[in-house]
């Protein structure tokens, strides 16, 4: 059911007649919410260098306290993501690309710590709404690295992963500044 419902979106995306006609984002710089392919969210940041190629990351720091029995237990998770998008087509608003990337996490926990690596690869799919508003939906593939043990890791404390992420399409959005390369 959640390939039918990320199919469903992604053709709607493409479908849609939006006011942007151009959405012409070159040059421009862009804030907004994304989640990797892992599964992870955080804070996005895009810059477009030309009309077909975008450059961007994602960062997410969490810092946790709790109890657990009658001992206090800290830790902290972060991850950064930089990412690549290339379109290969377009319609209107909307635009059909590929994307790559590479995510970095470190989770730590009273003493205890572990690393990841994933690589992560697929389609990126995006319309405009307004000049300055886009969504897009990317559907695509992990190979995940687990060092220190992670994810019950091998005698050596590493475990390699291959496979779609949490689920089989993420979502994001991103608020552009500024004029896109083609205004005057």
């Amino acid at each position: 059911m959640k390939l039918g419902f990320a199919t469903c979106l992604a053709c709607a995306l493409l479908l849609i007649g939006g006011a942007a006609e151009a959405n012409d984002k070159m040059g421009r710089f862009g804030l907004g919410g994304d989640t990797t392919l892992t599964g992870d969210s955080g804070v996005s940041a895009r810059y477009q260098v030309s009309p077909q190629l975008g450059l961007g990351m994602i960062l997410f720091y969490q810092r946790d306290a709790f109890t657990e029995g009658d001992e206090d237990v800290s830790g902290s998770q972060a991850m950064l993501s930089l990412r690549g998008n290339f379109d290969i087509a377009g319609r209107g608003a909307s635009s059909l690309g590929i994307v790559g990337g590479i995510d970095v996490f470190r989770v730590a926990f009273e003493g205890d710590s572990e690393s990841e690596i994933a690589l992560e690869g697929g389609f990126h799919i995006e319309h405009g709404f307004t000049d300055f508003f886009t969504m897009h939906v990317e559907l695509g593939l992990i190979f995940a690295l687990f060092a220190d043990g992670g994810m019950g890791g091998g005698d050596d404390g590493t475990t390699v992963i291959i496979g779609e992420g949490s689920t089989f399409a993420q979502a994001g959005f991103t608020y552009w500044f500024g004029a896109g390369g083609g205004a005057q």
